[in-house]
């Protein structure tokens, strides 16, 4: 996704003014395009060294966008509108086509078709992108007020419903949890869910259950996490051997 050259919108601007704005453009095409290559190899390495360098990245593309907003304030506000729709038309047209199967019980279940783990990265870069350009993601409702200023609890209301309900639903959700070192990974409501997105480790319900049961340390839960990125254990029975259960799980 590229900055289109637009004019600046007061035609009184110089010719040295408008070789400056220009400039500024070029160099924010510029940083975008080498945040997006580090995307994308992320995406296909998993190697957190060039999500670290995504980061960094899009840190300075998004101080090149204030540069330019200081300018032409319209031209970031529309290229923002842009991000969101695609956003949000890629997402449309990805989850809104919901199918009936049969499941291997004989249950009938919902999936939806096309939503793969590209296009979730897409749709996640789209988001970062329109951050960048000054898009601040709005709070989730909650239907308890005693929730209401504690940012926490609003969070962890929202993504428990939401959990819920594609877990209801298609069977499947992806996670961004902070107790496994930020990693994306793919909860499922059983062993026998279909269509779950390929390169995210998969952990069932009742797994996460055992990991994070009281008594069990962060540091085993990291280690088990890492288990099961490597060669996709299955998580039956977690034993504490040295329990902590005041450590701080992060």
């Amino acid at each position: 996704m590229k900055l289109p050259t637009f004019s600046l919108i007061d035609g009184t601007q110089n010719n040295s003014t408008e070789s400056s704005y220009q400039e500024l453009l070029n160099k924010a095409e510029e940083q975008y395009g080498i945040a997006e290559q580090l995307y994308w190899l992320f995406q296909e390495t998993l190697d957190f060294d060039f999500r670290d360098l995504y980061i960094l990245q899009m840190a300075r593309y998004a101080s090149q966008i204030r540069r330019i907003r200081q300018v032409n304030s319209d031209f970031i506000r529309l290229k923002c509108q842009e991000v969101l729709v695609a956003a949000e038309t890629l997402w449309a047209e990805h989850t809104l086509n919901w199918v009936e199967k049969t499941g291997t019980d004989g249950s009938k279940v919902l999936e939806e078709q096309g939503l793969t783990a590209e296009v979730v990265a897409m749709y996640t870069l789209l988001l970062d992108t329109a951050q960048a350009l000054g898009w601040k993601p709005p709070m989730p409702k909650v239907e308890h007020p005693s929730a209401v200023g504690d940012p926490v609890m609003v969070i962890a209301q929202e993504t428990a419903r939401r959990t819920n309900e594609l877990l209801a639903g298609r069977g499947w959700c992806l996670w961004k949890c902070a107790a496994l070192d930020n990693d994306l990974i793919a909860v499922v409501r059983d062993e026998f869910v279909k269509g779950v997105p390929e390169g995210y480790p998969v952990y069932t319900e009742d797994e996460l259950k055992e990991m994070f049961r009281d008594g069990v340390s962060a540091t085993t839960i990291k280690l088990i996490h890492e288990a099961k990125k490597l060669t996709g254990a299955i998580v039956v029975d977690v034993t504490e051997l040295n329990p902590l259960p005041n450590e701080n799980r992060g």
